[in-house]
């Protein structure tokens, strides 16, 4: 099943053969064989039909000959088929009749049936007939269509809203699924075997001409000469440029006035500041005079403050160096003191007494000793006497020296509980001190740390809301009024605005409702004077115009040909008209019902009723033009009014551009105040800020110095408690050592008590018994001398206590008092450094405070100092204003007043640069046109008595005036001249729109043509072909300015449209002279074929060769490869037509006798390439020619027969050999 397009079967039924029928089958390559005047050609024709050309291009009718209709369909039973098929196995075909006027077309969705068509009886059925016996079938027929309906339809054209119901039609029936206009000018081309480049080029510009004017294409023989008058554009310009470049400038003139006035106003202004700026350096004079007075008295305040510093600090430092002295000194004594006491602890001096007591018992003990020695060499009963008075002695003895032994035990116990509770008592006496030393030296301390915690909750909330210096305040809240009194101003302004725009609104309304109805009285009288030469070209026709001649030669013309014919037709006089009296009533072959046609009524109508209607029009032109010029003067008025409107509108914008600045100034001084409480606001916060991180300090301060007092205070504590304890442990150990000592004396007392007591017991009984005494004499010799040596050790002992005791009553009795005294001497020296430690932290903060004082009074000197400056500097730039107060304008704050004049300084500068380039633009403008009207009142204005004002520099200002009354001209200007250019730009932007879309057309046509170009090689002598259009349209010496003035037209109707202004800009003015400066005084006619031209570049035989017409192609190569370059052109058209259709052409290519066979076989071969199929007329044929198609027909005595290829000479020798043969 196949998916294309295809044409199977040509039918003709009763057609030029009269009742016969011809099939001629179209499924491959065909050949039509045949003598000269066979039909061939008749059948090849027969292809351009089916593609939807035109009969009467095909075949048209002149003298004797016939046309399409009267030779291919000469009776109402003749017919002709076409079968073709279509995708998804679709086959189905188009029946063509004709009706006696033209062709008409029905397709059928069915296969062609021979029965169907031709009767049992032979003869044609009816088309009635033919669709009943389809609708048998179930198959769809259409209803007849004309040639351009079926056109439509079978090249599957866009068919506009009003040609809606074709759309099915070409769904069911097209030959392709997209459109493939102008095929059937391919077909006529290949038929006609085309090789004149103008036809070829003619071609192109039919397959371009829906994208073309029909208007310039149809009347390109007869078009009058395009012209435009050089005369009565000069005549325009000589007024009209100069109004033209005022009105394109007249923004930059409405500003130049607003600048103006803007200038006056900054005059102002400066003056203004100028006397602030006066004032504001008085006052800073006489603040920085009292800011310097401040300062000084600051610095001696400072300098005082060292001097009582160091006077309070000089006694207390001498005092505090003597306190130390003093301080070490005691040290010293006390550690001699307690040294001293070490070596006599280590001697264990307490004992010194004891020991020095027993001298009288080691004196009374030699004298026993000695005693006892004399009773031993005395006799026994003495000796035993002796000896028991001795015991009685030594009992007695023993006795008594215990009894005082405990008596000294007791008196060392009650002298330690004494000391020690003296020692205690002194213990709480110097605890006490050292409490109230504490308290003493806490209690300032104290007391200022309160007294800066108050100040530190006091800066806190300072902190909250940190104060601002009074003028900053006092400036701000004048600032504040001032603003609100300008915003007030402002939104008066605006209102005023307001209402200025809408008077104006109302008065522009007025003035275009005005103008609106001028252009429409215009429009309508123009109509009305169209009308009125139409009316008076009816009744007098101009001699040589057609209807002239119609009118003299013709009778009842108006309803005949008058009713058909094109009204722009009846005024060309270039017609040559001539009448046939015998002619019929057709027009060219062709009879339509013109009952049918509706009369026009401007040419039926009678000579009279015309003259009544052109007296008619003549008074209402008469009336209109009255009107007009009633309008005209209105519009004038109206002006004048939207003048006097518009520039109280101007006073009033600039009243609002006044405030606005003023408000702007003061907006700006307010974000500068702004910037300045905030500047001091944060330098308040940061001076709060240190001050509290100076209080913190001093605070932490004071906790340190008290956690330190408190810290001394225990360590004194600690002293007193060691010492006291050191002084009780003395005393404990002192007396616990005497009283051990004492203790050990009993106990050994008592032992030598025994001892003795046994030893003089034993001696007694030893002397009784023995009576004996040299041994015992020995001994006690021996014991004499030991109590000897004991008593001198007694008596040094006794020294040794004498000497500790006057040391203790002479010097250790002033330790407890040289201790106090050192106590008293370090709470002095304590409570000193404390007052030296708060002296110079006073004097620390006191500097300080005075330290930030003298900045911030240097700071704010040095600010004013820098504002002084810069306001000697504003002076000095004001010195050519004059300064005076302006009462509408604010008194803006000191140190706004520099940026101000700068700004304002600035603004001046630009606004007298603006005004001067303004004047010289002016005058270079009047310069230029100085022989216009416009330039004339400039001079006159500019000539009249100066302009006096309240400004000292009227020299700037003295062309304010003169530009307001040249721009009050200008609108006259341009209305008087604005439709007399577009009634010309329109003709002109006509002629280029043509030009410029032919040229677009022909490009785009040309490059689409050399896509579809074949590049391979099929023939052997030719390489590659190409084909290119070259546009001429920039050859034109007239296009570059043609394409100026259309590119300006072209935006003129835009903006048009788009915000109705139809001003002519002064590019499309200028445009249309230099056109016509270019252009030929008599105009000219537009040669399309001229525009462009196609250029086949051609490879033979290695070599690149070019043709750009019909005679260098033919140059190239023999009159064969010639033809085959046209072929591949004409490959390329049809491809370009059927894009991605899948549609199978068919060509009618008649005599391929110039063609060698192979280049026959090749250009098959590239057509069947390009889905190309090709019907061939050829008289005779060679073999092998033949053998290339699939079918072959032979056309002989009007029949037309299908033939098998002929057998070849050898086949016939083989054939004849094998009968022979055969025979034998």
């Amino acid at each position: 099943m196949s998916d294309s397009f295809r044409l199977q079967k040509i039918i003709l039924i009763d057609s030029f053969w009269p009742g016969k029928s011809v099939l001629l089958k179209l499924d491959g390559h065909t050949n039509l064989s045949g003598t000269n005047g066979a039909g061939k050609t008749t059948f090849l024709r027969l292809m351009q039909l089916f593609w939807g050309e035109r009969p009467s291009n095909i075949v048209g009718g002149s003298g004797s000959k016939k046309g399409f209709l009267d030779y291919y369909l000469p009776r109402g039973s003749s017919c002709l088929v076409y079968e073709y098929q279509r995708p998804h196995g679709q086959v189905c075909h188009v029946m063509v009749q004709s009706d006696g006027r033209g062709a008409k077309y029905k397709f059928i969705d069915a296969p062609y049936r021979q029965d169907f068509y031709i009767g049992e009886n032979g003869l044609p059925r009816d088309s009635h007939s033919i669709e009943r016996l389809y609708k048998t079938l179930n198959a769809e027929a259409s209803r007849f269509v004309a040639v351009d309906d079926y056109c439509s339809i079978i090249q599957c054209h866009q068919v506009s809203s009003g040609k809606r119901w074709l759309r099915p039609l070409q769904q069911r029936f097209a030959m392709g699924f997209a459109p493939m206009t102008h095929i059937e000018k391919v077909i006529g081309s290949v038929i006609e075997k085309i090789g004149d480049f103008d036809v070829i080029k003619q071609m192109l510009i039919d397959i371009s001409r829906n994208k073309l004017s029909q208007t310039f294409l149809q009347n390109e023989d007869d078009q009058q000469p395009f012209q435009l008058n050089k005369q009565h554009i000069d005549a325009w310009l000589s007024d009209l440029t100069a109004a033209r470049e005022i009105e394109a400038k007249r923004g930059d003139f409405d500003e130049l006035l607003q600048t103006i006035g803007e200038y006056k106003e900054t005059l102002k202004t400066l003056s203004h500041i100028h006397a602030l700026a006066l004032d504001s350096h008085k006052t800073g004079l006489k603040e920085k005079d009292a800011l310097e007075q401040s300062l000084s008295e600051l610095n001696e305040q400072r300098d005082r403050l060292q001097q009582e510093h160091d006077s309070q600090l000089d006694p207390k430092t001498d005092t505090l160096i003597e306190c130390n002295e003093r301080l070490k000194e005691l040290n010293y004594q006390i550690d001699a003191l307690e040294t001293q006491k070490l070596e006599y602890e280590r001697q264990d001096a307490e004992s010194f007494a004891f020991r020095a007591s027993l001298l009288e018992q080691h004196v009374e003990r030699q004298v026993k000793i000695k005693g006892e020695i004399e009773a031993l060499e005395s006799k026994t009963q003495e000796i035993k006497a002796y000896y028991e008075k001795q015991l009685d002695e030594l009992r007695h003895t023993h006795d008594s020296q215990t009894q005082t032994f405990e008596r000294q035990c007791a008196e060392a116990q009650f002298a330690q509980e004494k000391s020690l509770r003296e020692t205690d008592e002194a213990f709480q006496q110097r605890k006490e001190e050292l409490r109230q030393a504490k308290e003493s030296r806490l209690h300032p301390v104290k007391e200022q740390k309160s007294q800066w915690l108050t100040e530190f909750e006091v800066e806190k909330s300072r902190l909250r809301n940190p104060p601002i210096p009074e003028a900053l305040a006092e400036q701000q809240v004048k600032n504040r009024q001032a603003l609100e009194a300008a915003v007030k101003e402002n939104r008066l302004a605006y209102q005023a605005r307001h209402d200025a725009q809408n008077d104006y609104q109302s008065k522009l309304d007025q003035f275009r409702q005005i103008e609106q109805k001028l252009k429409d009285k215009n429009t309508e009288l123009r109509n009305l004077r169209e009308r009125h030469a139409q009316c008076l070209k009816r009744l007098r026709p101009e001699p040589g115009t057609l209807q002239h001649y119609l009118d003299n030669e013709v009778e009842g013309w108006q309803n005949t040909i008058g009713r058909v014919i094109a009204p722009e037709l009846l005024d060309h006089s270039g017609l040559d008209p001539q009448w046939n009296e015998n002619g019929g009533d057709d027009f060219y072959g062709l009879r339509i019902a013109l009952d049918t046609l509706a009369e026009r009524s401007y040419l039926t109508a009678d000579k009279l009723r015309l003259e009544q209607e052109e007296k008619n029009l003549f008074d209402n032109l008469n009336a209109l033009g009255v009107e007009s010029e009633g309008l005209d003067a209105s519009l004038n008025a109206a002006n004048t009014q939207r003048e006097q409107a518009k520039a109280e509108l101007d006073k009033v914008q600039q009243r609002i551009k006044r405030v606005e600045k003023n408000e702007a100034h003061l907006q700006d001084e307010a974000n500068a105040l702004a910037d300045r409480i905030k500047v001091e606001t944060e330098k308040a916060r940061r001076d709060i800020e240190l001050n509290m991180q100076r209080l913190s300090s001093d605070i932490e301060g004071s906790n340190k110095t008290i956690a330190a007092i408190e810290a001394e205070h225990e360590q004194a504590m600690h002293a007193l408690h060691d010492e006291h304890l050191g002084r009780k442990g003395v005393i404990e150990s002192d007396g616990q050592r005497l009283i051990a000592t004492i203790r050990e004396q009993i106990a050994a007392d008592t032992e030598r008590f025994e001892q003795e007591k046994r030893r003089i017991q034993q001696q007694l009984n030893s002397e009784l018994k023995d009576s004996g005494a040299d041994d015992t004499i020995v001994k006690l010799s021996e014991q004499l001398h030991e109590a000897k040596r004991l008593e001198k050790e007694a008596i040094d002992f006794q020294r040794k206590h004498e000497e500790y005791q006057t040391w203790l009553q002479q010097r250790w009795q002033e330790h407890p008092e040289l201790c106090r005294r050192r106590g008293d001497c370090e709470s002095k020296s304590r409570q000193l450094n404390d007052a030296i430690e708060q002296l110079k932290q006073e004097f620390k903060r006191r500097r300080a405070q005075l330290n930030q004082q003298i900045a911030a009074q240097q700071d704010q000197l040095k600010k004013r100092l820098g504002l002084l400056n810069q306001l000697e500097r504003c002076m000095e730039l004001l010195k050519s204003s004059p300064p005076t107060y302006a009462e509408e304008l604010h008194a803006y704050a000191a140190d706004t007043l520099p940026r101000l004049t700068q700004e304002t300084v600035k603004d001046r500068k630009r606004q007298e640069h603006a005004i001067h380039s303004g004047k010289q633009i002016l005058v270079q403008l009047f310069g230029k046109h100085h022989r216009s009207q416009l330039a004339e009142a400039w001079q006159q204005a500019l000539a009249a008595p100066g302009n006096s004002g309240p400004f000292f520099q009227n020299e700037a200002l003295e062309i304010e005036q003169p530009l307001i009354d040249v721009l009050q001209m200008v609108e006259h200007v341009r209305q008087a001249t604005a439709q007399q250019i577009e009634l010309h730009a329109t003709g002109v932007n006509a002629f280029y729109q043509h030009l410029y879309n032919f040229d677009r057309a022909i490009k785009h046509t040309g490059s689409e043509l050399s896509k579809y170009i074949s590049e391979e090689q099929y023939f052997v002598a030719l390489g590659e072909i190409t084909v290119n259009v070259r546009s001429k349209m920039s050859d034109l010496e007239y296009w570059q300015a043609l394409k100026k003035f259309g590119d300006n037209y072209s935006q003129y109707r835009d903006n048009a449209k788009l915000i109705g202004h139809r001003d002519i800009p002064d590019e499309l003015i200028q445009a249309m002279n230099e056109l016509t400066a270019l252009l030929p005084s008599s105009g000219f006619k537009i040669k399309h074929l001229s525009l462009f031209d196609i250029e086949f570049s051609i490879y033979e035989n290695g070599q690149l060769k070019h043709a750009r017409n019909a005679k260098e192609l033919k140059d190239v190569s023999s009159t064969g490869l010639s033809y085959l370059a046209l072929i591949t052109f004409f490959t390329g058209v049809t491809a370009m037509l059927r894009k991605q259709n899948p549609t199978v052409v068919c060509w009618p290519i008649d005599e391929l006798g110039d063609l060698a066979p192979e280049n026959i076989e090749a250009m098959m071969n590239l057509l069947a390439k390009q889905n190309i199929q090709i019907l061939s007329a050829t008289p005779t044929a060679d073999r092998h020619v033949l053998a290339l198609f699939s079918r072959r027909y032979l056309l002989n005595k009007q029949r037309l027969h299908e033939v098998e290829l002929p057998a070849s000479k050898l086949d016939q020798l083989l054939n004849a050999m094998q009968r022979e043969n055969a025979d034998v």
